[in-house]
């Protein structure tokens, strides 16, 4: 899991990202059930540490929190990962947190889980938490990520049947300037990754201000483009449309298995 530098990129819809240089740590961070069969779907998305697969939704300007409703679907790892998550980042730092399912932990099957990437950090801090449990599928899992003190960020995620997470990222020093919602995809095959929306999207003000839905549809990635992940603001529901639900509803999905 990384979060991808793209401040100050130039966005052209879903253009490939050419010039974006992530920093790749050593190591990773309506389907309401997880596919009998595993898709004989191949792609080329590096190993679990680099030269991952995206499609995201970005949002750059100085922050401290963000929010956003993530759609519970049965995933699959394959022979690598894949997470459906929040990132909440400046430049080479970030914090995460949504599902990820990975070939080596949980049998493949989608739990939840956090991670830092701190200033001063060498590696990834990479936190697993719970399976994610039957009744969460076909619900909305809300991740909440903000500042709480000057080097302190609480980070919640909360499912259908309870609070999955609850932690904190200290000693942190990092000030947030991008938000980004979207899929990441790790491994060359076997993978699945069903239809997931990402509503309710929120950033918070500066210095203890309120709470506000995205009102800009931001930028979307898909790396590579073409690549496996697809994107999409689902049913035309991008924040800047009056008639959307607020901030807005991104969705992703791996080709193949959407």
């Amino acid at each position: 899991m990384i979060a991808l530098c793209l401040a100050g990129v130039v966005s052209t819809g879903s253009a490939e990202i050419a010039s974006a240089s992530p920093v790749l740590p050593p190591t990773p961070h309506s389907a309401p059930t997880a596919p009998s069969v595993t898709p004989g779907v191949a792609y080329s998305c590096g190993d679990v540490s680099v030269n991952h697969c995206y499609g995201i939704e970005d949002w750059l300007g100085a922050t401290d929190g963000v929010r956003t409703s993530i759609s519970v679907r049965g995933t699959t790892g394959g022979n690598g990962f894949v997470t459906n998550e929040t990132w909440l980042s400046q430049d080479r730092f970030w914090i995460e947190a949504g599902t990820i399912a990975v070939y080596s932990y949980n049998n493949g099957k989608p739990v939840y889980f956090w991670a830092d990437m701190r200033p001063g950090d060498s590696q990834l801090n990479l936190h697993y938490g719970p399976p994610v449990a039957a009744g969460d599928f076909g619900h909305a899992a809300a991740i909440d990520i903000h500042r709480t003190g000057a080097t302190t960020f609480s980070v919640t995620v909360s499912a259908q049947t309870g609070t999955k997470i609850s932690a904190s990222s200290t000693g942190n020093t990092m000030a947030p300037n991008e938000i980004q919602v979207g899929t990441e995809l790790a491994g060359t095959s076997g993978a699945s990754d069903p239809h997931t929306n990402f509503a309710d999207n929120q950033y918070k003000h500066l210095n203890g201000g309120g709470w506000n839905y995205q009102h800009s549809d931001g930028s979307t990635y898909v790396i590579p483009n073409p690549g496996p992940v697809a994107t999409a603001w689902d049913s035309g529901h991008n924040p800047s449309n009056p008639a959307s639900p607020p901030g807005g509803v991104f969705a992703t999905c791996i080709h193949g298995t959407c």
